[in-house]
């Protein structure tokens, strides 16, 4: 492998770093960009005939400015994104609708455009994105579209992040969406002011996708093959239940329901097919074909919703399908990363995006891997090879994207390949036969016939298989926990693994083992340390309270009654992971619980010669026990003073749930004692060693 013919590949690396390091890196990327330009400008201008000399700084400071021009670019976005708003506290204001994020755990959710201006000088008001939560949500608040014209009063706060390790990053997430603010209403908090006018295109578009549901129904009478369906070929998930998703999930087939690269590509090469009856002509190739393309994939973009992971597999298959048939000698590496590139100049946030991510990485994977993979087994005939060609496809794809699975999922499906031979195939010919299917209905009725038949025992056949998979034994390692420098000296063995199999050097398999031994060793010798160990950990959350006593591979759970078992997983999972938790034990009043050094009778805990104790309405009353850890929960109604008197703690912790009028006066009191204590409600997660 000739690296110099991948130029573009080079660049967009170095773009790419500069993105990624600007968080980290307190420096002026103007500044970056303005002295290195100087300093190519000084070589260039007075080099003379050291010119030839001087190549290779020349090329190193190309490499720099590119990397200062992505660190710009994202400083740049960030300014754009933090600079501005709207003041915190009750507040009324006025905006055009972005997105309808659906319903969480407590609200239903909006963005929502507005405009403000920066100071008193800008008279060109900024436009900025919103994130607007309705505790009660009604018909009206479920109705609002997108470039609906609404009346939002509520409480605004900027929008802040959990403690909880491993925990959803909400205020990234949204960050990342260009939002930094979110406002909390009622029912009667907002209003319709206008609503939106669609273009013809747009009212175009919907009447399509009207009327391709409306021919599903008909078509399809199965529950889960519905859903599917819907989900292929137009985006819509809203019928997959739980159980469905988490069968494609588990078995590595869940790309199959997210319209994605895959669908985009089957859609685009379909259409491309039917330029193959047409004579080859330049003007043919050259101009109807690439705008035919672009225009049949702007429409797909628009009858899928317009989703971020739709719009940029879409750029990135017309980009690619473009690129081969105007710059045939161009390796498909170099076009990748064009489009690559074009959109993280668009929108450099975009690295930060999974799908963008996740499409990328697996069809570089591929490209890169594929014919390594392929030659390892040569098919005795046709059969055998196209099945063979599947499996190194998907092997190939996991190269690059297994790292960043196992940190964003922590988990990795073991029979990948076999759910893969499956699904794939049964995607490309429900996703291509979904067209012609509706095609072809506009000219003849396909409700109860043999194709509609067909076509549902097709995607029978998917779903049936995809549960298969996932009852075999060992289908899933889950559970697994990896720090971002693991990632990183993943992404590094992966590398050397791709230059060894180029150069066949045998330093470039030494440094690999070596590195996979590192990494053993880091999941090693943690669980090594740890092992007896006692921890108590406190979660911040707004759903009561949540406390956890874990010791080598067990955790007992103390938690408010009320909280469901899907606030518990969103709050604790990923820590649990993290602290290589394998089994949860609820505690339970009345019940005694031994473990080597440790006793749990709720609401005290021994562990060694340290005692835990709980207060709150949900454990029972005790008075003259002593502790050296208390935590106060809510309905706790003895004195302050009281408590701290009889029971002596060393530290106390303040739970979430404690009432606010009581905390303050539990504050004074812990100062006034002396006794150091810690607040949920205001410091977030702790984590305390009690022995």
């Amino acid at each position: 492998m000739n690296f110099s013919a991948y130029p573009v590949v080079r660049v967009g690396v170095f773009l790419i770093f500069g993105i990624m390091a600007q968080p980290y890196v307190r420096f002026s990327g103007l500044l970056g960009v303005l002295t290195v330009s100087l300093l190519l400008f000084v070589i260039w201008f007075f080099s003379g005939r050291y010119r030839f000399f001087l190549r290779y700084i020349e090329s190193a400071l190309i490499f720099v400015l590119i990397f200062f021009l992505g660190f710009y670019l994202q400083e740049q976005k960030s300014i754009r994104v933090t600079c501005g708003g709207l003041p915190e506290g009750t507040i009324a204001f006025s905006g055009v609708v972005v997105a309808n994020e659906g319903k969480g755990f407590h609200h239903s959710k909006l963005i929502v455009n507005y405009q403000v201006t920066q100071n008193h000088a800008d008279y060109f008001p900024v436009t900025k994105k919103i994130l607007v939560l309705c505790s009660q949500p009604d018909t009206l608040f479920s109705s609002y579209k997108k470039s609906d014209r609404i009346l939002i009063k509520g409480k605004l706060r900027r929008i802040k992040t959990s403690t909880n390790p491993g925990s959803f990053d909400k205020k990234a997430f949204y960050f990342y969406k260009g939002i930094t603010q979110e406002v909390f209403i009622d029912s009667l908090g907002h209003q319709l002011i206008q609503r939106g006018e669609v273009s013809f295109f747009i009212r175009f578009v919907e009447n399509i996708k009207s009327a391709w549901l409306s021919k599903i129904e008909l078509w399809i009478t199965g529950k889960e093959e519905r859903a599917i369906i819907k989900a292929l070929l137009l985006g819509d998930k809203v019928e997959i239940d739980k159980n469905l998703y988490n069968s494609f999930s588990q078995t590595g087939a869940i790309h199959v329901l997210a319209v994605s690269g895959l669908h985009v590509g089957a859609v685009l090469y379909l259409f491309m097919y039917l330029f193959r009856i047409l004579p080859k002509n330049r003007w043919i190739t050259w101009i109807v074909k690439p705008t035919f393309i672009s225009v049949i994939a702007l429409i797909y973009v628009m009858l899928t919703g317009a989703s971020p992971s739709v719009i940029r597999a879409s750029v990135m298959f017309v980009l690619l399908l473009v690129g081969r048939e105007w710059f045939r000698n161009v390796h498909i590496i170099n076009i990748l990363f064009v489009s690559a590139i074009w959109m993280l100049v668009y929108d450099p946030f975009l690295i930060y995006n999974l799908s963008f991510q996740f499409s990328y990485l697996s069809l570089a994977g591929i490209i890169l891997f594929y014919p390594h993979v392929k030659i390892l087994f040569i098919p005795p005939n046709k059969t055998v090879a196209y099945l063979w060609d599947l499996v190194a496809v998907s092997v190939s794809a996991q190269f690059l994207v297994f790292p960043l699975a196992l940190y964003y999922f922590h988990q990795f499906p073991v029979y990948f390949i076999l759910s893969n031979i499956v699904a794939v195939p049964a995607a490309l010919i429900l996703v291509n036969g979904g067209i012609l299917m509706f095609l072809a209905s506009f000219i003849i009725p396909l409700q109860n016939t043999f194709v509609s038949g067909f076509y549902q025992q097709i995607c029978t056949y998917l779903w049936k298989s995809i549960r298969f998979v996932q009852e075999l034994p060992f289908a899933v390692i889950d559970k697994i926990w990896i720090e971002p420098w693991q990632v990183i000296v993943l992404c590094i063995i992966v590398t050397l693994l791709l230059m060894y199999l180029t150069y066949e050097k045998p330093l470039y398999f030494y440094v690999k083992l070596v590195l996979m031994m590192v990494i053993l060793l880091s999941f090693l010798l943690p669980k090594i340390l740890d092992s007896g160990k006692v921890n108590f950990s406190v979660y911040e959350t707004n759903f009561g309270y949540l406390a956890d006593i874990h010791m080598d591979d067990m955790a007992f759970v103390f938690k408010n009654q009320r909280m469901t078992e899907e606030q518990e997983n969103f709050l604790a999972k990923n820590n649990r992971i993290k602290n290589k938790i394998k089994k949860t034990i609820k505690a339970q009043k009345g019940k005694t619980i031994y473990l080597k050094t440790l006793m749990i009778h709720s609401p005290l805990v021994k562990a060694g010669n340290k005692r835990l104790l709980m207060l709150g309405k949900d454990f029972e009353l005790v008075r003259d026990t002593t502790a050296d850890l208390l935590m106060v929960t809510r309905g706790n109604y003895r004195s302050p003073f009281d408590v701290l008197k009889n029971i002596k703690p060393q530290y106390v912790i303040l739970a979430p749930d404690v009432e606010k009028y009581k905390i303050s006066s539990w504050e004074s009191c812990l100062s006034e004692m002396n006794i150091p204590f810690w607040n949920v409600r205001k410091q977030g997660y702790i984590r305390y060693s009690i022995h």
